[in-house]
C-alpha cells in the first residue's frame, strides 16, 4: 500500500441552524452517524476506523479557553457520546473532528493513506470571522482503489449535513493542483477553507458564496 493514492475528493460547505448543528448528540446521531457510517463500510478496514476531536472548555480561573480532546475514539455508537456535544453545553466550543478509515495508527503501520477520510470544522471556532459566508466545512476522500461508486453516500450526506454546495475533483492524497483561483498545496488530511482559495486574503469563507468560482476547478455534485 502507498501514500500516493487516488481519491474521490469532495468539499461541502454548509450551514447551521439554532436547533441543527451537526455536532451537538441528538443532530449527529440522529440524522449523520448513520449515512456516514453506511459509507465508511465501503472499507474493508471500517471496523479499525479512528476518530479524533478537538474542542474547546473555559480555563478555568481565567477568560480564556484551554483545549479539550476526548481521545482517540473508535467507530462505534457509543463513542460518539464521547465527542458530540449536548444542544444545551453552552461553555465547551467545538472546533473539528476527523475520521480516518482506518485509523491514523493502522496506516502508519500499513505505510498508507487511509481508504476513506471525513473532517468536519466549525468555522465560526476556526477563524476568526464574525459572519462567515458558510458555517460548516466538511472535507470526504474515498480511495479509487476501492471500487466503488461513493456519490449516492456524498449525496445523503450532504442532505444530512444541509449542505449548501458539493464539489468534486479526483486528487491524489498528497498532489498538488491549481488553476488562478485555487491552490491544492497541502494533503488531503491538512484541506481547510483558508489554504485554498487564492482570490481573498485568509479564509474563502470571507468570500461571497454566490461569486465564487467553483467551476471548473470543481464539478458541483450537490446545490440546494
Amino acid at each position: 500500500m502507498t501514500w500516493n493514492r487516488a481519491y474521490y475528493y469532495y468539499l461541502l460547505f454548509g450551514d447551521i441552524t439554532p436547533d441543527y448543528s451537526p455536532w451537538e448528540t441528538t443532530v449527529w446521531t440522529n440524522n449523520i452517524y448513520p449515512v456516514l457510517d453506511k459509507l465508511l463500510s465501503l472499507s474493508g478496514h471500517y471496523k479499525q476506523t479512528g476518530i479524533s476531536s478537538l474542542q474547546y472548555v473555559p480555563k478555568p480561573g481565567t477568560p480564556y479557553f484551554q483545549p479539550f480532546k476526548p481521545g482517540r475514539l473508535s467507530w462505534n455508537a457509543a463513542a460518539q457520546d464521547k465527542w458530540t456535544l449536548d444542544a444545551h453545553e453552552v461553555n465547551r466550543r467545538f472546533h473539528h473532528l476527523d475520521i480516518w478509515t482506518p485509523s491514523r495508527s493502522v496506516c502508519a503501520k500499513l505505510n498508507s493513506a487511509p481508504d476513506i477520510f471525513f473532517s468536519l470544522f466549525n468555522e465560526r471556532n476556526t477563524f476568526p470571522v464574525a459572519d462567515p459566508t458558510f458555517e460548516t466545512f466538511t472535507v470526504v476522500a474515498v480511495a479509487q482503489a476501492l471500487n466503488a461508486d461513493p456519490l449516492p453516500g456524498i449525496l445523503a450526506l450532504s442532505a444530512a449535513l444541509k449542505a449548501k454546495k458539493t464539489v468534486f475533483r479526483m486528487r491524489g492524497w498528497e498532489e498538488k493542483q491549481q488553476d488562478e483561483n485555487w491552490e491544492l498545496t497541502n494533503s488531503i488530511q491538512d484541506t481547510m477553507s483558508a489554504n485554498i482559495y487564492q482570490k481573498t486574503t485568509g479564509a474563502l469563507n470571507k468570500a461571497v458564496f454566490a461569486d465564487i468560482p467553483f467551476e471548473p476547478f470543481w464539478k458541483v455534485v450537490y446545490e440546494r
